[in-house]
């Protein structure tokens, strides 16, 4: 992590004391048929609750499942990250985000900023900082969406170092320490401590946690798991809350591939890209997968099609090399064999 990024989070969450700002979001009416709009100073959004001071009244708080949008003052850089985030230029993301989190004393707009960072971080597979970014971001809201796209390891990744896994894994860690660790341990050494913490995260009050911790402990069963136990695990996945099934998704691919059921595992693979595109990293990885299952199945052509989604729409990342790689080597052989 660079120096400067290491202070920031550091100095994340000091408390500072609030400009106060003219916020307004708009509020879904609780039957869904609208919403309407509220005004004030926002003086913390969490995972769970918006709270809204007006001139001269008590701070009241909203669901935060009901907030539509907020228009705020962001601060310099927040909405260039976006725009950047959006283009996919990452640099740029992290350069605009890392400003907007120092020069805004608000601790739920950087809480808003780190989690941005944290998808750019993790699109550009730097898993570490974006790992410790959720650390960060959940210290100061345990029950921030941010861990919604939580930077786990659902298939061997690199980079991430055996001591920072030991951190994470260690015992004074956080359930969301604990998990992320786990995620990253599987492929290594430490895969029997891991099991070890997923079963006991199984049992965390946060029902996030318990399920995302469910649904990495299926990643040692693969092998041996009968299309029974795929099928309990996709029952399980469909009746988990929507925004945390994509790792869950990839993982009933692999089973099902190990099972030879081809057609159900691409269906699988495709639904990571299809539903969650913000996770380029799994979604470029689930792609790669679903063109080879295709391949085994016998369905070249298919095959092809998703190789070219991948290069097309996830340019950059290392499962976007080998599928050139493989179309250029079915060229090659159609080239071969027509001469």
């Amino acid at each position: 992590m660079p120096q400067n990024f290491r202070q920031v989070a550091t100095a994340f969450f000091v408390c500072t004391t609030p400009l106060a700002h003219a916020d307004t979001f708009r509020l879904a009416t609780k039957n869904a048929a609208g919403s309407v709009e509220v005004t004030g100073t926002i003086v913390d959004y969490t995972g769970e609750k918006i709270t809204l001071e007006r001139t001269g009244g008590a701070p009241r708080a909203y669901p935060a499942e009901r907030v539509v949008d907020v228009d705020t003052e962001w601060p310099k850089g927040y909405e260039a990250g976006e725009a950047a985030l959006a283009e996919h230029d990452y640099p740029s993301a992290i350069r605009q985000f890392t400003a907007a989190a120092r020069h805004d004393q608000r601790p739920w707009v950087r809480r808003l900023a780190m989690t941005q960072l944290m998808q750019a971080y993790t699109a550009v597979g730097d898993w570490t900082t974006a790992g410790d970014l959720l650390l960060a971001i959940s210290r100061s809201d345990p029950t921030t969406p941010a861990l919604d796209a939580a930077p786990l390891a659902w298939f061997p990744v690199e980079g991430v170092p055996r001591g920072k896994i030991d951190a994470w894994l260690s015992g004074d860690s956080s359930p969301a320490a604990r998990l992320m660790g786990a995620s990253h341990a599987m492929q290594t050494s430490l895969r029997g401590e891991a099991l070890k913490h997923l079963r006991a995260l199984q049992r965390s009050g946060d029902p996030r946690i318990a399920f995302l911790a469910r649904a990495q402990s299926w990643r040692a069963a693969i092998v041996t798991a009968k299309r029974a136990d795929i099928d309990r695990w996709e029952t399980i996945l469909r009746d988990s809350p929507e925004r945390l099934r994509a790792g869950a998704w990839f993982v009933v691919g692999e089973a099902r591939r190990q099972q030879r059921q081809h057609d159900a595992a691409v269906l699988a693979y495709l639904r990571v890209p299809l539903l969650f595109p913000e996770h380029r990293q799994l979604a470029a990885r689930a792609l790669w997968e679903a063109a080879q299952a295709a391949q085994s199945a016998g369905r070249q052509d298919e095959s092809a099609q998703i190789a070219q989604e991948l290069i097309r729409d996830y340019a950059e990342t290392p499962p976007a090399h080998d599928a050139r790689a493989m179309l250029q080597s079915a060229h090659e052989s159609r080239a071969t064999s027509s001469r």
